[in-house]
Formats: structure tokens, sequence, C-alpha cells
């Protein structure tokens, strides 16, 4: 395996504040539109994913990448291959 930056996952349109009404108190959400007309919602977690750490050894359970910078198990689609 060659070597891979955590980069995280990001929003691929635009985002905006979900207003908070009485029956949904959704503070520190965003909501993205897709172009089928969908929504996606991001939280603050989400949306400052990713360590930038570039590392060479990873350790791959399945589907799922450690990252021994932030201590825990990602999706693959949360790394890229860095170029040389």
């Amino acid at each position: 395996m060659s070597k891979l930056i955590h980069k995280g996952i990001r929003p691929e349109y635009e985002i905006e504040p979900v207003q908070a009404t009485r029956k949904r108190k959704l503070f520190d959400y965003q909501l993205e539109t897709l172009p089928d007309g969908s929504k996606r919602y991001w939280n603050k977690r989400m949306l400052t994913s990713g360590c930038n750490t570039i590392s060479d050894s990873f350790v791959k359970r399945g589907e799922l990448l450690y990252c021994h910078t932030c201590d825990e198990y990602f999706t693959d689609e949360q790394f890229s291959e860095v170029e040389e």
C-alpha cells in the first residue's frame, strides 16, 4: 500500500445552516442539497473530519482503515493516495 493521507469527508455541494424549530432542535448542523433534490445533514464532527496526516502504515480491518493520529477506524473513502 502506498502513502495515504487522512482527508476526511466533505460536502460536494453548497451547505447552509439548518434552522431549528420547536420540534426539531438541530443546532450545529448544516444541510447539503444534492442535485437530485435529496438532502444530507452534516454535523460539526463530519465537517472537521480528517487529520491530514500522511502515513504509509495503516491497519486494515475489512473496509476500515485505522488512523494512528486519530486513534480510530474510518472508512477507506476518507483516505486518498499521496502523489509522490
